[in-house]
């Protein structure tokens, strides 16, 4: 049996908008959200809080990030969570990534309010782009990229220090 092809009609768009500009919008807009909301969080003078953050996560940070800096290695033990722990496995585990050198240019608090900024535009931007695969009108993928940028299940996240879910459009969209 032949298999038919489907045709979808195209409509067009008055709002003419091309991917460039879309992308540049939404890695604007959580710059614009913070300076609008949270006015002294992209200067430092204020600190995003939350219940994992501050119970233990930025002590960690600080203080791994201080042994860091003077013995120019990341310590393989940390003592101070139940008499003692891996390094890696627990206060800091984003020792592979680029986060350990970045705190060492910036204090722990700003760098965690710019990883949010940066994860709130990765989570738009991804959208836009899964969405534009799918062949979904650069408008109509822009609302939806802005949509999930902003959706309270990625925002609320940040309560508790945590910003996984910005990569699951990108995951998808490379999937697709």
């Amino acid at each position: 049996m032949k298999k038919e092809k489907i045709v979808k009609p195209k409509v067009e768009s008055k709002i003419k908008l091309n991917d460039k500009t879309a992308i540049i919008i939404l890695f604007i807009l959580p710059i614009i959200y913070f300076i609008i909301f949270a006015p002294g969080l992209l200067t430092g003078s204020k600190m995003i809080g939350g219940s994992d953050r501050l119970s233990g996560g930025y002590a960690s940070e600080e203080i791994i990030t201080r042994d860091f800096a003077k013995y120019k290695e990341i310590p393989m033990w940390y003592n101070y969570i139940f008499g003692g722990l891996p390094t890696v496995a627990g206060p800091y585990a984003d020792a592979g990534s680029l986060y350990p050198f970045l705190r060492l240019l910036l204090p722990s608090h700003i760098l965690f309010t710019y990883i949010f900024v940066f994860g709130f535009a990765l989570a738009g931007i991804g959208m836009y782009l899964f969405l534009r695969s799918l062949d979904i009108s650069p408008p109509a993928a822009l609302i939806g990229g802005i949509a999930y940028m902003f959706a309270g299940n990625l925002t609320s996240m940040t309560y508790a220090g945590h910003g996984g879910s910005s990569i699951f459009p990108v995951s998808i969209l490379f999937m697709e």
